[in-house]
């Protein structure tokens, strides 16, 4: 199977939540930066270590740069299996570690 990278932003939208994961409006795409999929799956705990990095990395960004940048995701590499949740089928992205970036924005 191919290795995907999942990416979410810091204000995504949750769009459900089954026992101890969430769908988030998040994607996916291959090294290519092809295939594209939108919708994935990660368990609450990683959500939130992914989203306490990416608020770590901010506070260093903005201390850093003396500014606000309101742009950067979190990301990681998944699987890319497929999981049904809710009738709907998403991308499998619980056993990602994630990480934050924010050095484009």
């Amino acid at each position: 199977m191919k290795k995907l990278m999942c990416y979410f932003s810091h204000n995504v939208e949750i769009k459900g939540i089954y026992g101890d994961n969430l769908v988030l409006d998040g994607w996916c795409d291959d090294e290519e930066g092809k295939n594209e999929r939108w919708g994935i799956v990660v368990d609450i705990k990683s959500y939130l270590e992914g989203i306490k990095q990416w608020m770590d990395d901010k506070r260093d960004y903005c201390d850093r740069y003396g500014y606000n940048c309101g742009q950067g995701v979190i990301m990681g590499e998944c699987e890319g299996k497929e999981m049904e949740l809710g009738g709907e089928i998403y991308i499998d992205c619980t056993n990602v570690e994630w990480e934050a970036d924010l050095e484009h924005g």
